[in-house]
């Protein structure tokens, strides 16, 4: 055929034109080469009604080569008919129409300790939309077509993926394995700084893996002092410290100890700043101090005596035992002296504070 011979003012759709020649139009003002689309079977099989079906008999017309992104069967663009007149709704393919989906994709891995993230890559053919269950419960989790997702729990996943077009359905599954975090074959921490003048603050960091929980106790007292992977603990006393790091997770807990060493501070004026803890707690008030040792008022028993504390050897005195009221320590050299009131005076007694006689 030479083609089709159209009278003007007709409106033409849903016809199968295969000629090299589809139309040869008369003296008209104007055609109508497709009606509204709307849902129908057209002339191709199609699933909707709106213009024609522009074909050649080599296989190189409009409709059979046409683009149809969305699998509607109507070609994406109109078809220009001769200069002004458009089919503004080609039919597309017959071949395009029978183009089922095929699903199919890659990752990029299997198996592997949580938290694993797991990078998916569609592969599918003649897709328009994507529906992902990664964990085959039957609720949809991703609509992208490469997500990424993160397993959490540990456990054996099947990921469904389940893609679209006009023509139907296709799924493809996969299987992903989730191991449970190794056991920790040590705690393992640092520090900004081992030892120094009290009070001494100290930068810890947990370098340990596969952590679930963690506890801080910075002195050995029992008592957790931080569960955050990195603190600072301030150490006030004089002494030495046992820090210890337990972490955990379902296969158990593991501890790693290590040891931080504060020394006493001098004041400017060459005197030992008070932090030794045991001298803090125990000073009543009056003190005094000369070298390495240390004199107060103490009133523990009730009475007002005199005591002695040598920060070097760590070893307390009492000084005065009586009943009296004893106050106003000093000491210099090897001798202390202080306020006596055992005869209701006042009066000043010495001691010889290295075990020397008076």
């Amino acid at each position: 055929m030479n083609g089709f011979l159209c009278r003007p003012a007709e409106s033409r759709y849903n016809n199968y034109f295969n000629n090299t020649i589809n139309v040869r139009l008369g003296n008209h003002s104007e055609y109508t080469w497709n009606s509204s689309r709307v849902s129908g079977t057209n002339i191709v099989g199609g699933s909707y009604l709106g213009g024609n079906y522009w074909a050649n008999p080599n296989g190189t017309g409009f409709s059979e080569t046409c683009t149809d992104s969305n699998g509607d069967w109507i070609c994406d663009s109109p078809y220009n008919v001769n200069k002004s007149d458009f089919d503004f709704l080609p039919l597309a393919s017959i071949s395009r129409m029978q183009n089922l989906p095929v699903a199919n994709f890659s990752t990029n891995t299997t198996q592997g300790l949580a938290p694993l993230a797991v990078q998916f890559t569609d592969l599918s053919q003649h897709a328009i939309a994507w529906n992902w269950d990664f964990d085959n419960d039957w609720i949809s989790d991703s609509t992208e077509k490469d997500p990424v997702y993160e397993y959490i729990i540990p456990g054996n996943y099947t990921v469904n993926l389940t893609v679209s077009n006009a023509n139907g359905k296709a799924s493809k599954t996969k299987k992903i394995i989730v191991h449970e975090a190794e056991v920790l074959s040590t705690a393992n921490f640092n520090v900004n700084i081992t030892s120094g003048q009290a009070p001494l603050s100290v930068l810890f960091t947990d370098l340990s893996q596969n952590v679930g929980k963690r506890t801080w106790d910075f002195n050995n007292d029992g008592i957790i002092d931080s569960i955050n992977k990195t603190s600072v603990y301030k150490y006030e006393f004089p002494g030495t410290y046992i820090v210890n790091l337990t972490v955990s997770n379902s296969k158990g807990s593991f501890s790693k100890l290590f040891s931080i060493t504060t020394s006493p501070v001098r004041r400017v004026d060459g005197e030992y700043v008070l932090t030794e803890y045991k001298i803090t707690y125990k000073i009543g008030h009056q003190l005094a101090i000369y070298g390495d040792r240390i004199v107060w008022t103490d009133s523990r028993n009730g009475n007002s005596d005199i005591y002695m504390y040598d920060l070097s050897t760590h070893n307390e005195t009492q000084i005065t035992t009586r009943e009296s009221y004893d106050f106003s320590p000093d000491i210099y050299g090897d001798r202390i002296v202080w306020n006596d009131y055992r005869n209701g005076n006042g009066d000043i007694y010495m001691y010889p504070a290295f075990g020397r006689s008076t």
